[in-house]
C-alpha cells in the first residue's frame, strides 16, 4: 500500500523497513503542508488546535480521531 501511496504522490522517496517489520514512508511538501493547515492539520498543535467546521455527521469521528491520534486530553 505504502508502494502505491508513493505511486499516487509522484513522491521521490523510499519505504523502508525499521527492523521490525513496520514499514514508512515521508513525505516532505511545502505544498501539501500549506493545504493541510486548512483543515487544522499543524505542527506544535497542542496550544494552537481548533475543531474545523465540518458537517455533524463526520463531528464524531473527528473527535475519535482527536483522540486515537493523541491519547490523551488536557484543559490548560
Amino acid at each position: 500500500m505504502l508502494e502505491k501511496f508513493k505511486e499516487v504522490l509522484q513522491a521521490n522517496t523510499s519505504v523502508n523497513c525499521d527492523g521490525r517489520g513496520c514499514e514508512t514512508i515521508a513525505v516532505r511538501s511545502n505544498v501539501m503542508a500549506k493545504d493541510l493547515e486548512k483543515y487544522g492539520v499543524i505542527s506544535r498543535k497542542t496550544l494552537h488546535t481548533y475543531l474545523p467546521k465540518i458537517d455533524d455527521n463526520l463531528m464524531s469521528h473527528l473527535i475519535r480521531g482527536i483522540f486515537d491520534g493523541d491519547g490523551s486530553i488536557a484543559a490548560k
